[in-house]
């Protein structure tokens, strides 16, 4: 009876595989997989021994696709990854990886922290960001993450390493030897690098008007084990419209259908000045392989998207992961007429101020300008606002003026930021961006 029993469940798991090969096979019938149409995939004792060779790169973002969603169930069918054509895969797919198992990068067991990439071009901006987190009662532990000696100079590393909750800082290319990173695509593999299995990304120019460890507890993100911000609704772009709409093969998901992309009202969706990833979720984890790949060639798309802020949910949706998106986003500054005027903000589910991005500065790479800082109004979702970088047009009655705590805390933002350029000016450096 043992023996039939394992015969059985053999059969069963062969027959499981089969079923998923040929689901994918229908799926492709409709859009053709120029690489090979007719992989032949031989099964011996429950694994693939044998399989048509595929031309790689693959030649869109859409065969892709059907591979990875192939890969993923074949790996959760799998016992164990040596499975032929699962080494192959993720030799060719994420190559970066240098044979480590995405295991390694799952971070500490139910840990959580804030990561921030750093150079030495943003040390003036960021510096009296990381500062300033102390002053919205963090108590997180924070990561400094560089790409290579060139990237972040060993003073300014010290002086990191003296602020507050910055406990290491990470080489990147000492563990992503094999690719070049360099602006946003340090981003993605800075969340894969990092020792926590819970993971703020957060921007060198963003500030918290609450404390960033909330996010960690909002049921949405337990839920989802993702988190997202939306970008302004902003422009109309026939192009990317055009391409994010033949990326993907079906199904799509309630999500992807109801982007604003993809309905062709606003050329973004995603602002990735905060983000937050559970890499503890193996479809979280496999969905991050997949962002840094949309960063790097050869399947980069920063030809038609700006950086990496569109890379996190068409890389999750590539794999069918779904994810919390906060649609809560406006403009913080000062008032212009009947206008906002300042930077983007992103609210909690009370429609409180939780974040922005762009710093305190008018803007962080002219000249020393102090924003003005005294309201905020949101974008509503029932009604598109025309934006006018960087004024958000709005009535009497929904600009909102920021409270006496609010009003009080970015005061002491900007007395942090003077401080940093009195002691960068004794060094006989300039503040100036």
């Amino acid at each position: 009876m043992y023996g039939s029993g394992r015969v059985l469940n053999k059969l069963t798991c062969i027959a499981l595989t089969i079923i998923i090969i040929s689901c994918y096979c229908l799926i492709n019938l409709n859009s053709r997989i120029y690489t090979d149409p007719s992989i032949d995939y031989i099964i011996n004792n429950g694994q693939f021994k044998n399989y048509a060779e595929i031309s790689l790169p693959f030649d869109s973002l859409r065969n892709l696709t059907i591979y990875l969603r192939l890969y993923r169930d074949l790996k959760k069918l799998s016992k164990t990854d040596k499975n032929e054509f699962i080494t192959k895969f993720e030799r060719d797919t994420f190559p970066w990886l240098n044979g480590t198992s995405m295991s390694n990068f799952r971070g500490e067991k139910m840990s959580k922290g804030i990561v921030v990439c750093m150079s030495d071009k943003y040390m003036k901006v960021g510096l009296p960001v990381l500062l300033s987190l102390k002053d919205v009662k963090n108590n997180l532990p924070i990561e400094i993450m560089y790409y290579g000696e060139n990237d972040l100079s060993v003073k300014n590393r010290q002086k990191l390493l003296q602020i507050s909750n910055v406990i290491r800082l990470i080489d990147l290319s000492t563990i992503f030897y094999n690719v070049s990173l360099a602006g946003f695509a340090i981003k993605p593999f800075a969340i894969l690098a990092s020792t926590f299995q819970h993971v703020l990304l957060m921007d060198s120019d963003v500030y918290f008007l609450q404390s960033p460890a909330k996010l960690f507890v909002d049921d949405d993100y337990i839920q989802e084990n993702v988190m997202l911000f939306s970008d302004r609704t902003m422009g109309k772009n026939k192009t990317r419209t055009t391409w994010v709409n033949s990326i993907l093969p079906p199904p799509f998901s309630k999500t992807f259908n109801e982007s604003r992309m993809v309905r062709g009202l606003s050329e973004h969706e995603i602002e990735s000045g905060v983000v937050l990833i559970n890499k503890g979720n193996d479809d979280v984890l496999l969905g991050l392989l997949v962002i840094c790949i949309l960063n790097v060639p050869p399947y980069s798309i920063y030809n038609y998207v700006h950086g990496d802020k569109e890379t996190y949910w068409l890389g999750l949706e590539m794999i069918q992961k779904t994810f919390y998106l906060e649609q809560r986003t406006g403009c913080i500054g000062g008032l212009v007429n009947d206008d906002v005027c300042g930077h983007i903000i992103h609210g909690d589910k009370n429609e409180q101020p939780l974040w922005w991005n762009g710093a305190l500065l008018q803007s962080k790479f002219s000249r020393l300008i102090l924003l003005k800082f005294t309201h905020y109004a949101w974008e509503r979702r029932d009604r598109y606002y025309l934006w006018k970088t960087p004024c958000i047009n709005v009535n009497k009655t929904e600009h909102i003026t920021l409270d006496q705590r609010q009003t009080k805390l970015i005061h002491m933002y900007k007395e942090t930021l003077k401080n940093v350029c009195r002691e960068m000016a004794a060094e006989g450096e300039s503040c100036l961006p």
